[in-house]
Parts: structure tokens; C-alpha cells; sequence
């Protein structure tokens, strides 16, 4: 099989035939998955450019490692899998910027050139403007990093206050409840899960999760989250209600955002609630490919929400259609009577 070129030779000269997917996440790897099973990757020049130190994993399945899953069982493929089929993998490289003009992007381990370039990269934690939220012993909740910190300090520590109710906040503490650790959930909407659930079924997961032991407040809303040496432990969480909650432990779960500042840097058309703006065959404003999408109220457009990429297996699965659609551009991407569905339950098809 054709080995991946050289990094020297993998520069600006000679793109005709490169494909850069910028992200090494679930969608690129299934996206190079599915260019193999093709053998596009016989056409084509792959590299994939990955912020993380590892390949591409489940990050659904995340939680398993609260309950000792080892970190390297959730990899989609063996990092051999990539240059066994010429593909390059840069782990550990962040995209600092793309320069269409001259179909280029930028990374932390140098340049590289480009005939096309697919956008997967994913979603960001969304951090609320809380002073504290930087100290030591405050994460977010998204990479295998954050749950090996997390899951080393739980064993260290006796209290765990979760920052929002949603279903990774859910997750999380349930995963650490079961450890043993005192668990405190602080939610600014009015019920769990509001997004998904009406307010009855809100109250009864409500229910559901303090019957696991798991302490539940909603409506409530943090103001700082500070050092705490008087009462043992070394946090607190203090709200606008003048409740304070001791913590050797604060997670962040308060949903994720769109990580398109790489293609709003570039001048890409992106829809003011996050996410870039493609034609109905996937191509942006400066023609480049992107690999996910939702259907624009309009019709015209389709404005891409990367993170549910991230979020959402059944989108992740959509990426299993043939991928010519991002090489040739010969049809449009088919969403029509497709399913969407999520771990709650299946939609309605989309008409």
C-alpha cells in the first residue's frame, strides 16, 4: 500500500490531488473509513489534522471510563490503520489558520497545501463568563484528557459540584455517583434537560436522578466559583441565590459551541448562531468541502452546527454516504426523508 509522503514533501507545491480534513475526530475518521472502502484514498493524498494526542475515538461512550473503561479501548482504529492506507495523520497539530487564496492551512507543526479541504472540527465546551472558572480544579467535560483529570482528582476528592443539567451533565454524574463521591448538580433553567424534555418529563427524570442520591438544584444561577481553605475542601461554588457549595471537584457542563473560528478567520459565510454556510452539495463560500450540516430555515442554504456532529450518533452515521459527494461533487448531499434521532428518541422524517 502507498505510504504517506514525507512531511517536507507535504507542502504548498503540488496540491492538485490533497485532501485536508482539518479535525481527527469521529467524523474524519469515518470519513476516511469510507474514502478507503471506495479506494479514494488511491486518488487522493489524505492528511488529517487533529488537536488531540490520540486518534480518533467514541466520544459518546466517554463516560465509560468513569466506570474503568481504559482510554485506549474507545479508539475507532489503531493509529497504524492510517499510514497502512497513505494517509497522513498529524496528532497533536492545532489548525491555526486557512488561507484559501492560496490553499493553504497553517498548523502547529507547519504548512499544508490543498485542492480541497473538508471542515470537521467539531465542537467547543461552552464556558459561561465565571469568575473562577480557570482555577485549579475546574474542568470541562469533552476529551479523554478531561476525563483522565477528572477521573484522577475523583479519587482524591469527597465532593463534586456538575455546572448544568443537560445530558453530558447527566452523565457525568451519574458516572461519578457511582464512584462513591457526593455529587451536586446546579442548573440555570427551570427543570433538567429542558431542551429535550417538556416540564413533566423533566420533573420525573428530576426524580429519577435524586433517587441515585444526586443533589439538584435548578433555577439557580453561579456567580464565581472561588478558593475555599475554611471548610475542607478546596472549592466553592457560590450562586446569585447566596447558596454556596464546597467542592474538591467543579465540572463545567453547560453545552458546547461550534468551532468555526477557523473558517470565520478565513472569510467563510457562517450563520450568526454558529456554524458555516454551504450549498445544498456541501461547498462553502470559497468552495471548499465541510462535513456536516443542517437544513437552513430558508431552503437555500444549509448552516452547518459542527458540534452535533460531536453529540449525536446518528448524524456521525450520515457521514457513511458515499463520499464522491466531497471529492466530485457530482449530487447533492441526500437529506431528503432521512431520520434524525437522538439518544431520547426518533423524530419524524424531514419533508
Amino acid at each position: 500500500m502507498r505510504k504517506p509522503r514525507r512531511a517536507q514533501e507535504a507542502g504548498v507545491a503540488g496540491n492538485g490531488d490533497r485532501l485536508v480534513m482539518i479535525g481527527g475526530g469521529m467524523v474524519a475518521w469515518r470519513l476516511c473509513r469510507q474514502l478507503v472502502e471506495h479506494g479514494l484514498h488511491r486518488e487522493r493524498r489524505i492528511t488529517v489534522i487533529g488537536d488531540e494526542s490520540c486518534p480518533a475515538y467514541d466520544r459518546i461512550r466517554l463516560s465509560e471510563c468513569l466506570e474503568g473503561t481504559a482510554p485506549a479501548d474507545l479508539a475507532l482504529d489503531r493509529r497504524e490503520w492510517y499510514g497502512d492506507h497513505g494517509i497522513e495523520l498529524l496528532l497533536g497539530a492545532t489548525a491555526l489558520a486557512v488561507q484559501p487564496e492560496r490553499n493553504l492551512v497553517q498548523t502547529t507543526l507547519g504548512e499544508r497545501g490543498y485542492a480541497q479541504a473538508v471542515l470537521a472540527t467539531g465542537a467547543r465546551p461552552f464556558l459561561p463568563p465565571t469568575p473562577g472558572a480557570e482555577l485549579p480544579g475546574v474542568f470541562t467535560y469533552r476529551t479523554i484528557a478531561d476525563v483522565t483529570a477528572i477521573t484522577a482528582l475523583a479519587e482524591r476528592g469527597r465532593r463534586v459540584v456538575i455546572v448544568g443539567g443537560g445530558l453530558l451533565g447527566l452523565e457525568l454524574a451519574k458516572g461519578l455517583a457511582d464512584r462513591g463521591l457526593n455529587v451536586c448538580i446546579l442548573e440555570r433553567s427551570p427543570g433538567l434537560m429542558v431542551r429535550q424534555l417538556n416540564p413533566v418529563a423533566s420533573g420525573i427524570l428530576r426524580a429519577q436522578v435524586e433517587g441515585l442520591g444526586i443533589a439538584v438544584h435548578v433555577d439557580v444561577r453561579v456567580e464565581d466559583i472561588a478558593t475555599n481553605p475554611e471548610r475542607g475542601c478546596p472549592l466553592v461554588v457560590r450562586t446569585a441565590e447566596r447558596l454556596a457549595h464546597p467542592a474538591d471537584l467543579v465540572v463545567i457542563a453547560a453545552g458546547v459551541r461550534p468551532r468555526d473560528e477557523l473558517a470565520r478567520a478565513a472569510g467563510l459565510t457562517c450563520s450568526p448562531s454558529g456554524g458555516v454556510v454551504t450549498d445544498r452539495f456541501l461547498r462553502t463560500s470559497v468552495r471548499w468541502s465541510s462535513a456536516s450540516r443542517s437544513n437552513d430555515p430558508h431552503g437555500t442554504k444549509a448552516a452547518l452546527t459542527m458540534h452535533l456532529w460531536c453529540r449525536s450518533l446518528p448524524l456521525f452515521l450520515q457521514s457513511s454516504t458515499n463520499p464522491s459527494i466531497l471529492l466530485s461533487i457530482h449530487e447533492p448531499y441526500p437529506t431528503a426523508g432521512r431520520r434524525r434521532a437522538t439518544h431520547l428518541g426518533t423524530l419524524r422524517p424531514h419533508r
